[in-house]
């Protein structure tokens, strides 16, 4: 895809999660070979697991430690890049990438978020098992369904927000009416439907993928 963007004349930028670049799966950095032709990269192969202080590459030999939650973190560069295209592309298109890895599970529920489901039922599907557990020995997990859907929704919330923050910036550097804006995600969740969790099976639950594109210019 950055290929086509790059003989079209677009600057190309990648921010966040990447794990396209082969063995080692881990959190690395990504070789300038491996990077599917993006110009401008910050990111890392895959394997944040907890979403907290973990570490991004745009060189080798300098990481950069999110200090917090790593969706507020990677929406800062973002806004930093689009603040960095906008100046280097006065006359000529821009195209940003932004990789959220959360809100991939264990999850890490923070502050304001978590309390926002810390109170409601969130069992209510009838193909939902509430007994259900998810365990996972190597991220420190075991809780059940409504655990997991508590840490799980809270974490899509700071996305919504930190979403948010980045349409707002658009809107106050004067890129909003000649920006097209796309959302979407790779998989969905089990979430404890049927008993189960994760992405490895082909139910509605984890192949129903959100997608909601803002074009300005397109006429209804």
């Amino acid at each position: 895809m950055a290929d086509y963007f790059n003989e079209a004349g677009y600057k190309t930028s990648y921010v966040g999660k990447w794990h396209l670049s082969g063995s080692p799966h881990c959190n690395r950095w990504v070789p300038e070979g491996k990077r599917g032709g993006f110009q401008d990269f910050i990111g890392w192969e895959s394997h944040h697991v907890d979403h907290m202080n973990e570490l991004i590459w745009e060189r080798p030999d300098r990481p950069v430690l999110f200090e917090g939650h790593e969706t507020d973190g990677l929406t800062e560069i973002a806004i930093q890049r689009i603040d960095s295209l906008q100046k280097k592309c006065e006359h000529n298109p821009f195209c940003l990438f932004i990789s959220y890895q959360a809100p991939h599970p264990p999850c890490t529920p923070l502050s304001p978020y978590q309390e926002i489901y810390s109170e409601v039922d969130l069992c209510i599907e009838s193909n939902t098992d509430r007994e259900a557990l998810f365990k996972n020995h190597f991220w420190g997990a075991d809780y059940d369904t409504q655990e997991f859907r508590r840490r799980y929704y809270s974490e899509i919330s700071r996305i919504d927000a930190a979403f948010g923050k980045i349409l707002s910036h658009l809107y106050k550097s004067g890129l909003s009416e000649n920006t097209i804006v796309v959302f979407t995600s790779d998989h969905g969740e089990m979430n404890g439907c049927h008993g189960l969790f994760g992405k490895g099976v082909m139910f509605e639950e984890r192949t129903k993928v959100p997608l909601m594109v803002r074009c300005p210019s397109l006429k209804r």
